[in-house]
Order: structure tokens, then sequence, then C-alpha cells
């Protein structure tokens, strides 16, 4: 084999080319980065620009948690990004699982069956909507297992 300086040196002005062409490719990839990395912390910026600051403290997350107890909001959670550490978002619409502080079951005794609940304490059940099956007590303190004894003995 001979060697020929002419082809070596043009491979090696087109390692240079190819060397040249990674680093300008390089450059633009880091450019575009740096967008991307500035419009991400912008959207942030802006995201958190909607938080109100005295959602931010304590007494924000005193207030979700007793104005989901009341049935005001129907929840909250709290946003941790670049820019927002702890801020509340407060859900204003969907179903409520408290109605001014008392249960949905509550309002469904007092405005569908016009009563008064009357929980029974083992089962969470309305004592008149859910009566005794043994002897139909509506009574809440009524001790079921007496009354189920009482049925089989008979």
């Amino acid at each position: 084999m001979s060697y020929d300086p002419a082809a070596s040196e043009a491979l090696r002005a087109m390692a240079r080319r190819v060397a040249d062409a990674r680093r300008e490719t390089r450059d633009v990839v880091e450019q575009h980065a740096e967008a991307f990395a500035h419009l991400y912390a912008e959207r942030d910026r802006a995201e958190h620009a909607k938080c109100k600051a005295w959602l931010r403290t304590r007494f924000g997350r005193w207030f979700a948690h007793h104005a989901y107890a009341l049935g005001l909001i129907s929840g909250s959670r709290y946003s941790y990004s670049a820019n927002c550490s702890g801020c509340v978002k407060l859900y204003w619409r969907g179903r409520r699982p408290y109605i001014l502080g008392a249960s949905r079951g509550w309002w469904e005794c007092l405005l569908r069956y016009r009563h008064l609940r009357a929980e029974i304490p083992e089962c969470r059940l309305c004592a008149k909507c859910a009566p005794c099956p043994t002897c139909g007590s509506t009574d809440p303190n009524h001790d079921a297992l007496v009354c189920e004894d009482a049925a089989v003995t008979r």
C-alpha cells in the first residue's frame, strides 16, 4: 500500500467538517433547550400568578379544610411546581359530601322523608329509614343483638 498525502488531507478535511457540524448541532440543541426552559418557567410563573397570596398560608389550608366540611367547596389540592410551593387550589364544582356541615344522608332524611336522622352508631344507618328487621324498632339506642336473641328463643 502506498501513502497518498492528498487522500489523507481529504479525510482530515472531512473529519473537520463533521466535527464542525456536530458542534453546530449541539449549539442549536442547547439554544432550543434554553428557550423551552424559559417557556416552562414562564408557564409556571403564570400558573403561580393565579394563586391568591392568602391561599399559600396556613390559613389557606385551614380555610380549605373547613370550607369542605361545611360543603362550600367540593374539594381542594396542594400545588407544587418550580414557582408554586404549597398553594391551595379550591374546587367549586362537583358533588359535595357535606352540605352546611351535615352529611348528605342527614339532609336526605330531613327533606325527603321529613324526619331528623337518628343514626345507629354501629352501622351509620338511620334508625327510622332502616328499622330493626326483627321487631321494627326505630329507636337509635335499640340493641339489635338482644332483639335477635329474643327472636331465636321464641
